[in-house]
């Protein structure tokens, strides 16, 4: 495994490709092989580096709750080790958010928002509460995943039973699922992330990409931070939920790449 210590903690990485940097950051307690439908064809164009958020995937487990400005400074410190300067950023979901913060903090390239908030609604943090619960009294992850399932997807997508049935056991058998005592603690920057106040002063050029069918970030929630960023474009994937990159992984690639190209 490629690990590497930055700001206090272990993180597994990986660089594909070459070209222009563009750091891409997961959604919570979700492990950097999210992006593999996507990757090869974002590596024909830039210097791709994914990497495991700390309490995820393959990086280390730290204790403690981590706040939004630990895993964006976990992030730059990353890109600062590995020589990575004024990176594109992309980040999805609860890495909308930490892309968010790093914008507010740091030097980089243009932002791309993914089926993100200014702020995560109540009801995706009662979910997500609730699905630690589910995993804390040892709920078979057959359940839980058919549960979450519900929220991540597009109707049409669980209509098709081939469909559902091959990504339900693909995330039954996930080769990385997020430590319970990680999914705890990167619980503090999902639940308190809030860029209400300061998303205005964002001056990078931004894309927000939105879904009609997504669930747990509504499309008026993607709207709402797209219009108050000012230097933002907005697009929306129809029939599609909560992970474009893996739903419809054609139309992301075509939304993303046209942006960081203009």
């Amino acid at each position: 495994m490629i690990m590497i210590d930055v700001n206090g903690t272990q993180l597994y990485y990986e660089i594909t490709g070459e070209g222009p940097p563009l750091l891409m950051i997961t959604g919570f307690s979700v492990a950097s092989d999210c992006w593999s439908l996507v990757v090869p064809e974002l590596a024909k164009h830039f210097k791709v580096v994914t990497f495991d958020n700390r309490g995820s995937g393959r990086s280390a487990v730290p204790e403690g709750g981590y706040p939004i400005e630990l895993l964006a400074n976990d992030a730059m410190a990353l890109c600062k080790a590995l020589g990575v300067e004024k990176p594109h950023v992309l980040g999805s979901s609860m890495g909308g958010g930490i892309a968010q913060t790093i914008a507010k903090n740091f030097e980089i390239n243009k932002l791309v928002l993914c089926n993100t908030t200014i702020k995560f609604s109540k009801i995706t943090r009662l979910l997500l509460k609730d699905i630690g619960r589910q995993l804390e009294i040892g709920t078979p992850i057959e359940e839980i995943t058919e549960r979450l399932m519900l929220w991540l997807f597009a109707s049409n997508t669980l209509e098709d039973e081939t469909v559902y049935t091959t990504i339900r056991q693909a995330i039954i058998d996930q080769p990385y699922p997020c430590p319970l005592e990680g999914y705890k603690n990167q619980s503090l920057a999902l639940n308190s992330f809030d860029s209400r106040k300061w998303a205005k002063s964002l001056k990078q050029e931004t894309l927000v990409i939105g879904s009609t069918d997504d669930r747990l970030t509504l499309e008026c929630e993607t709207k709402a931070l797209a219009d108050a960023i000012p230097r933002s474009k907005y697009t929306v994937i129809s029939n599609c939920g909560h992970n474009p990159q893996q739903e419809a992984p054609d139309r992301f690639l075509s939304a993303v790449i046209s942006f960081l190209q203009q």
